[in-house]
């Protein structure tokens, strides 16, 4: 897979540094680029499905998606660094030929290796793609799973993307220099470097559904910032053009990424074992096709406001309307799609009614769990993973176990947090249901005694 894609990119850009300028045309550059896109789309989808089903290795943790996002963005700042250097002191066309000889180099190192040698886990289907296709439409008619993906992918399908407006701006109005945008890449690529060291050290135990929403009001707050940045608020305040658009558009660029990486972790948390690498591509491929919905949207609202090469006082507008759309994105991810705590917990209270694994009542939904495994009964991995997890938010007592029956007793003799007028009536009952089983116990026949020692002759 990695070899394919290195191969398209270096064969594209070969094509691009060596055409004659006079046959080059929008079409063919347009070409060339779809392909090299093509190779980065594969192993990115590879690299997510890899990443996801090797984290569910009883010898990996969950620290191994954070790993590949550092890895990523060490990756990014560097790429963005070369990249940066080497605009100013070569051409386009020698650009294009160095890049394709790194990718080539980089195909000769893949091929060598032997994917055996990495270790990598097994796929546990043995099915056709037909088959695989049924389990993938299977396992996305659950609510743990459609909801989240269902979510993430709206969120950037609706906000509509103003970045290549604000990009030409910056350039044909502003005349900022090409270095200036290149160092701007380059703290973002940073950014995103110590997003994902914060993230792995600190921020695992945080619920998805308030990190992300957290991630979006940031957003929302730096594109209104960049409203004010359109209308010269900053440069009265004697803070450069340059300095604001490496520090804050730096950021708010790779802002938009921030959330897949707790996104995946959810996904490879709740996806099933055997469907890892289908559901990962088909939640990064609609994060794709989102990302292009948004790009359209944003040309939609560029025309809307009326920006053109010569006027941009409209744009202020559309970036405002940009961060309300990300602003009311937070008030639905709060209160509709993305509730996976709530989805999390309808899985564990169905293994609960499972009478397959057990009675559960009076037991701890890990200790049911442990005697399950150990009578050969197969319980759920991904159960176990739930209750183990460093996120765990959820209740440790079975549906049936004390604790959600003293909240509906509660609720019955309607204890509220000003009135405990029914408090007595419940304390009652609860005495009640505590005496019937010393009762029952006397109606149990006892087990007659057996006799060890042997009788005299």
């Amino acid at each position: 897979m990695w070899p394919n894609r290195a191969l398209l990119q270096a064969i594209s850009w070969f094509a691009i540094a060596s055409l004659p300028s006079s046959t080059i045309s929008f079409f063919t550059i347009t070409i060339y680029l779809l392909l090299s896109n093509l190779g980065a789309s594969i192993v990115e989808v590879a690299n997510d499905a890899v990443v996801a089903e090797c984290g569910k290795e009883p010898s990996n943790t969950s620290d191994l998606p954070s790993f590949a996002w550092v890895a990523g963005s060490i990756g990014g700042v560097l790429g963005n660094l070369s990249g940066g250097i080497s605009i100013e002191r070569l051409s386009p066309r020698t650009m294009f030929l160095f890049f394709a000889i790194l990718l080539t180099i980089q195909f000769l190192i893949t091929i060598s290796v032997s994917e055996k040698s990495l270790d990598l886990p097994k796929s546990s289907s043995t099915h056709g793609i037909k088959k695989q296709l049924f389990e993938l439409l299977s396992v996305l008619q659950k609510p743990e799973i459609y909801k989240p993906i269902s979510w993430f992918a709206a969120s950037f399908a609706i906000i509509p993307a103003l970045t290549g407006t604000m990009f030409f701006y910056q350039t044909q109005h502003l005349k900022i220099e090409s270095s200036v945008l290149g160092i701007s890449k380059v703290f973002g690529q940073v950014a995103m470097l110590l997003w994902g060291v914060v993230y792995n050290r600190y921020l695992k135990s945080v619920q998805p559904r308030k990190l992300i929403s957290c991630i979006q009001l940031t957003m929302a707050v730096l594109m209104a910032s960049d409203a004010l940045f359109v209308t010269g608020f900053y440069r009265t305040m004697g803070i450069p053009d340059s300095l604001y658009i490496v520090i804050i558009s730096g950021v708010l660029e790779v802002s938009y990424f921030f959330k897949i990486l707790p996104f995946s972790v959810l996904m490879a948390k709740l996806c099933p074992p055997g469907c890892e690498g289908s559901l990962m591509a088909f939640a990064m491929s609609t994060i794709a096709l989102a990302f292009i919905v948004g790009g359209y949207l944003g040309v939609a609202l560029a025309s809307y406001v009326e920006v053109t090469e010569t006027d941009f006082s409209g744009l202020r507008k559309g970036l405002l309307i940009q961060a309300g759309v990300v602003f009311s994105d937070v008030c639905y991810c709060f209160y509709t799609l993305i509730e996976d705590r709530d989805a999390n917990e309808e899985v564990l209270r169905q293994f609960d009614m499972n009478m397959a694994y057990g009675p559960c009542v009076g037991m701890k939904r890990m200790d049911r769990w442990q005697r399950a495994s150990s009578l050969g009964l197969n319980p759920p991995e991904h159960i176990h993973r739930l209750l183990t997890s460093a996120a765990n938010e959820f209740s440790a007592d079975s549906l049936w176990d004390g604790g959600y029956l003293g909240v509906a007793l509660a609720s019955y003799v309607e204890v509220t947090e000003t009135d405990f007028s029914g408090l007595r009536k419940g304390l009652l009952i609860q005495a009640v249901c505590t005496i019937v089983p010393i009762f029952w116990s006397s109606f149990i026949p006892e087990t007659p005694k057996v006799e060890t020692e042997k009788k005299e002759e």
